[in-house]
């Protein structure tokens, strides 16, 4: 009898951002320029009632309204938010992070207008073993 085995390096396929403070944070990691907001948090009406959605997507209140925080972005402390892109050398990406406590007291619309975000440029370089560590 033969056994025969292999060692596997594992690499995530995309790449991520740690919250490195001791704030809960919504972090976005994308190509834009601008602040949307749109993928971090959803109104309950746009989002479609199926359990896959619920699966992604956690309940906050803002000003007593519900909506659904994305898994994704959705930062504890000292974790790390689920990837969603591949940063290439070319380009430069944008890290938004917004306060929990934010979140949960202003609307996006008032959020965008009052700048109530922290806005990052970063490029392929800032990240370590494909993870920006946001301190």
């Amino acid at each position: 009898m033969l056994f025969s085995s292999c060692v596997m390096d594992y690499k995530p396929f995309v790449d991520s951002v740690r919250n490195c403070t001791s704030d809960t944070l919504l972090i976005e990691l994308t190509e834009s320029g601008n602040f949307d907001g749109h993928y971090i948090f959803e109104d309950k009406d746009t989002l479609e009632y199926n359990r896959l959605d619920f699966e992604y997507f956690t309940e906050a209140y803002i000003k007593g309204k519900k909506i659904y925080v994305s898994k994704f972005n959705y930062a504890l402390p000292d974790s790390t938010t689920l990837g969603k892109i591949v940063v290439d050398n070319r380009k430069k990406y944008y890290v938004y992070a917004v306060k929990w406590s934010v979140i949960t007291h202003y609307t996006l619309d008032e959020i965008r207008a009052k700048k109530l975000y922290d806005r990052r440029i970063v490029t392929k370089e800032d990240f370590k073993d494909h993870v920006y560590e946001y301190k």
